[in-house]
């Protein structure tokens, strides 16, 4: 059975009989505190379930919440729920969330993840700025790319902020680097689907070797119109 665990805003009703386990990741004052989960009031991480599954129809989800009805979190949030889906043996774990700072304490966690054959995917910016989780070395940060189809990606081979590329549009409409995020996780479930003994090494080089682009984002000229052939 694949299993992805998804830290955003929540899931909506509809997502019931695919979740495994749900848990809300709330601030009290300074302190962390896990308490049942509510309504997904901004529809994020709904839409990146919803992402998820077009891919690979199988997946089990486990659902994070920590992202707020205005899409805000803390790194406390973060870490308390990337904290219980390790203890849970969760191995994919996706993250369409950007903090501009580093965090020791959220590296070193990563750092630890990925040591131990976890997969860690990310939402990130092409270009700028870098953010976090995503920035860290070995986790999958993934951008819009325009220029991709829903079940294609590009590999841009460290020319650009993100590693990866993919389909920026949600089922519901939704758009940006959090969707593209969505699509590239819904892909990597579909082919541990297929192959649900492959290492963390086998997935990364089957998504570099198998990406429809590789290198530096660029225009790609228009298709010329094939005119039909003329009767004589």
């Amino acid at each position: 059975m694949t299993v992805v665990a998804v830290i955003d805003s929540g899931a909506s009703v509809a997502a019931a009989p695919w979740l495994m386990q749900q848990q809300r990741f709330a601030l009290r004052g300074d302190a962390v505190v896990a308490v049942p989960v509510i309504a997904d009031a901004l529809g994020h991480g709904s839409a990146v379930i919803n992402i998820v599954r077009h891919h690979a129809p199988g997946v089990k989800i486990i659902n994070a919440q920590v992202l707020d009805g205005a899409g805000r979190c803390q790194v406390p949030q973060l870490l308390a729920a990337l904290t219980w889906l390790k203890k849970l043996g969760v191995q994919h774990i996706h993250m369409s969330v950007g903090l501009v700072r580093d965090d020791a304490k959220l590296r070193q966690f990563c750092t630890e993840f990925l040591h131990m054959g976890g997969m860690l995917v990310a939402s990130s910016p092409i270009m700028g700025e870098g953010v976090y989780p995503a920035s860290y070395p070995g986790v999958w940060s993934v951008a819009g790319d325009a220029r991709c189809g829903h079940k294609e990606w590009s590999w841009f081979q460290g020319l650009h902020t993100a590693a990866y590329g993919a389909h920026v549009q949600a089922l519901t409409g939704q758009r940006g680097a959090s969707m593209a995020a969505a699509h590239f996780s819904g892909i990597i479930a579909a082919y541990r689907e297929m192959h649900p003994a492959a290492s963390r090494e086998c997935v990364e080089r089957y998504l570099q070797h198998a990406a429809q682009r590789k290198g530096a984002q660029k225009r790609e000229p228009l298709q010329a119109p094939k005119h039909k052939a003329e009767r004589v």
